[in-house]
């Protein structure tokens, strides 16, 4: 009886320490209270993929074309894609304050890089461990949308364009000008999808 108590105690203790971890790398938008902008928004999108899901999407991207092998060789230093988009149905569904709220939640490990005001409100972060980029944290404030976005792992703030399109990340976020063919994550029971 000791014994068989003993392992349901360790199975439990490991059970606990991977979710811990898994929560811990969860993405720094995982740790964000956005419930006032959930209860406010008429649209939600949300993606969180970690770095199986990420290779899972991967294999979903079309196998020809040189954009396509670019894509594939930066998602393989990504641990983990974070993207929440917020659509409101009135300017003034969410006020500068809770931006600002979350600008704040994010925390002294994140070093701000760009700030753009105008119409539209840009905050780049960025995250490190020395010399070593961990993370992007992209804040996008326009007057009907408000666009969160984590990217987590080895890249280059040059390379992050590369990634528009790609699990739920939207065009011309990471850049000005507009860009034609996502590669968006096909539901479970896309017709479409010839991968299954």
């Amino acid at each position: 009886m000791k014994t068989n108590l003993l392992k349901y105690l360790l199975m439990l203790t490991l059970t606990v320490a991977s979710l811990a971890v898994r929560a811990a790398d969860a993405g720094a938008l995982s740790n964000l209270d956005l419930t006032k902008l959930e209860k406010q928004s008429s649209e939600r999108v949300t993606v969180a993929l970690d770095k199986p899901m990420i290779e899972f999407a991967a294999k979903l991207l079309p196998h020809d074309g040189q954009d396509t092998q670019k894509l594939q060789a930066l998602i393989k230093n990504l641990d983990g894609i974070y993207v929440r988009v917020f659509s409101f149905a009135d300017q003034k569904a969410y006020a500068e304050s809770d931006v600002d709220a979350i600008r704040k939640q994010l925390g002294a490990d994140w070093s701000k890089l760009v700030e753009v005001r105008g119409e539209d409100n840009v905050d780049f972060y960025v995250k490190r461990d020395g010399e070593k980029i961990k993370g992007f944290v992209l804040i996008a404030a326009e007057p009907l949308e408000l666009t969160l976005v984590n990217i987590q792992g080895s890249i280059r703030p040059e390379e992050l364009s590369e990634l528009e399109g790609f699990a739920g990340i939207p065009r011309g976020i990471f850049k000005p000008e507009k860009a034609k063919g996502d590669y968006p994550l096909p539901a479970p029971n896309d017709k479409n999808n010839t991968n299954n």
